[in-house]
């Protein structure tokens, strides 16, 4: 996702703490959907790291799309 507009496209995603995190579009390298009801993952760069993030169940759906299963 490197293209000029996604570059300023910032996701913010509730974690299952309740807390919203930002995150940049471009740094985001996948996402997991929950399976059995269970919660969806997202891994995205965060600086020289990795950052993991658990959301909500139907998090992906919601904010990414139906057809979004494992984004690599």
């Amino acid at each position: 996702m490197k293209t000029k507009q996604s570059q300023k496209l910032i996701y913010l995603l509730p974690g299952t703490d309740g807390v919203m995190h930002g995150v940049k579009a471009d740094d985001i390298d996948t996402l997991i959907k929950g399976q059995h009801g269970g919660d969806d993952s997202l891994i995205a760069r965060y600086g020289d790291k990795w950052l993991v993030l658990a959301m909500p169940a139907g998090t992906i759906e919601r904010y990414f799309g139906k057809n979004k299963g494992i984004l690599n």
